[in-house]
């Protein structure tokens, strides 16, 4: 039988935010990840830290902690992290949900900055941030740059999943609603953010809030087959909500991975691109601002199939998806030179 050790708070005191914290086999970076999540400047939390099987020091190290907000929860058996995730939703007690990894770190200020944007933007059920690469040892690399606003986070749906996981603040009404996560062993963010863009908006805060740590045992280093498959069927979903468009396996894996080993296939995926963009600026529910960013990335992706096959069918194609693209390539080239100056 699964066993909480630390009794749930009364509802009295219910937190506003409860922090799912699956662990399994973490015991190497867990005390970090854990500390972070304590130490942070806005303290109205509980974390729900699910044991998941783990066989190494992970469960004395959660009993090592006396904080109050720490409920501490052990699966009797393995159920992966999908299962697990789900079991902590049912569980919590906040009115929105964070999520973190065990092997990962947030910046102090982060539960501030994510509750107060939440708050003051009601519309919003999914926000993330973005991160900043660590490896193994702690070194410090690459900063993500994810788009922040919905239309453009639900048009890049179709290319990828363009919320950090382990980032995100959710708010628990909406992710019930729908249903939690589906039970896909990998991409489960991605499929619920699939879903959760048609329900409530996506947002994502520019600061770099989290440290996400890359090492080779990291769930985002496992990038195999059951990735790619997973992937490609989600983005098969997002053209099918976005546009009515029923586009192939392959199709769909070519759009996420960016290879096309043909100018026939590149020029099906540029009038694909040219009939999703159509359809999102079609919606009434997008600002112009939203729509202007739509129109600038969709002008970045064509032309990057422009270099790859210098062609007039691939010209005609961009052609069509918008007659002012000439000018939307050099905004974005523009955009694109501000932003890497120091």
């Amino acid at each position: 039988m699964d066993q909480t050790l630390t009794p749930p708070l009364p509802d009295s005191s219910r937190p506003l935010i409860s922090v799912l914290l699956p662990v399994y086999n973490g015991a190497a970076y867990l005390r970090a990840a854990l500390d972070s999540i304590l130490g942070q400047t806005f303290a109205d939390f509980e974390v729900l830290a699910i044991n998941d099987g783990s066989t190494d020091e992970s469960a004395a190290i959660l009993a090592s902690y006396a904080d109050p907000r720490l409920r501490v929860i052990h699966n009797e058996r393995n159920l992966k992290l999908t299962a697990t995730l789900n079991k902590g939703i049912g569980l919590a007690r906040g009115q929105y949900l964070a999520r973190m990894d065990c092997d990962d770190i947030s910046l102090p200020t982060r539960f501030e900055k994510q509750a107060q944007f939440l708050t003051q933007h009601p519309e919003v059920g999914v926000l993330g941030t973005n991160y900043q690469i660590m490896n193994a040892n702690g070194q410090r690399g690459m900063v993500s740059r994810y788009p922040c606003q919905h239309g453009l986070i639900r048009w890049r749906l179709i290319f990828g999943s363009y919320i950090a996981h382990p980032s995100v603040m959710m708010r628990t009404e909406v992710i019930q609603r729908i249903g939690g996560y589906q039970l896909f062993s990998v991409s489960q963010d991605y499929e619920l953010w699939s879903r959760a863009a048609w329900e409530t908006r996506l947002a994502n805060l520019p600061e770099a809030l989290l440290w996400l740590r890359s090492h080779p045992a990291s769930s985002s280093s496992m990038a195999d087959e059951t990735v790619r498959r997973n992937s490609a069927r989600i983005s098969q979903s997002v053209a099918q909500r976005m546009a009515g468009e029923v586009i192939s396996e392959a199709t769909a894996r070519q759009l996420r991975e960016w290879r096309f080993p043909s100018q026939d296939e590149a020029l099906a995926a540029a009038r694909v691109i040219q009939r999703l963009a159509r359809a999102n600026l079609a919606d009434a529910t997008l600002t112009d601002e939203e729509k202007h960013l739509i129109r600038l990335d969709t002008a970045k992706w064509i032309l990057h199939l422009l270099r790859q096959y210098p062609a007039w069918s691939m010209l005609g194609a961009a052609w069509q998806t918008d007659p002012w693209l000439p000018l939307h390539v050099i905004g974005w080239a523009l955009d694109k030179t501000r932003r890497s100056k120091p």
